[in-house]
């Protein structure tokens, strides 16, 4: 039996405050502005460029390994001192 087809709808952003809209609402329920094609606007996370996601997951990776190799080293440490 075939999968039933899955169709991805795009999220919009408020034009006045950008907060996440519902594709059925009329007026944004944060700040009251009309939904109409001219209000929204895509998604900045869609719209965003490969180079800006990069260095906060970049950063986060090397904070891990940072951590965890501190914490490594703190129980070498503490291992050592006590023989």
């Amino acid at each position: 039996m075939a999968d039933a087809p899955r169709y991805h709808f795009s999220m919009a952003t408020c034009s006045n405050c950008a907060s996440t809209l519902d594709p059925a609402w009329r007026f944004c329920i944060f700040c009251g502005t009309p939904v109409i094609p001219a209000a929204i606007r895509p998604d900045a996370a869609a719209s965003a460029t490969k180079t800006g996601p990069a260095l906060p997951t970049t950063l986060s990776i090397l904070a891990i390994i940072f951590g965890i190799l501190i914490g490594v080293a703190t129980i070498v440490f503490l291992v050592s001192r006590a023989h």
